[in-house]
């Protein structure tokens, strides 16, 4: 992330729901960002939008933590690790994700 930027949290799968978003993201990068750009289909960007972290092991998810999730592939921890296992190489349910909270219009 740039200094002075506002970052870009970039999408595999830039799908959202109108109201709230949760993104779920390997390690603590995104821990304690205040606002940032979402990137949408055909590499438009939203406007700044305000972040809420929570830094959480990733096996202490479940479903109810994920229900805001963008991709609705990954609202069980069963399929958000899936996905995050094929993302991030060697991902294991034993690491620290930062959950990231947003809105959308």
């Amino acid at each position: 992330m740039a200094t002075g930027a506002c970052p870009v949290i970039d999408y595999v799968t830039p799908l959202f729901n109108v109201g709230q978003n949760l993104t779920v993201r390997r390690g603590t990068e995104w821990h304690g960002v205040p606002e940032a750009r979402m990137q949408l289909a055909h590499g438009q960007l939203s406007p700044p939008r305000p972040l809420q972290t929570e830094v959480r092991r990733f096996d202490t998810l479940v479903a109810a933590d994920l229900q805001h999730e963008h991709d609705p592939r990954c609202r069980t921890p069963e399929g958000l690790l899936a996905e995050l296992q094929r993302i991030y190489e060697g991902f294991s349910a034993e690491e620290t994700v930062t959950l990231v909270r947003f809105t959308m219009e």
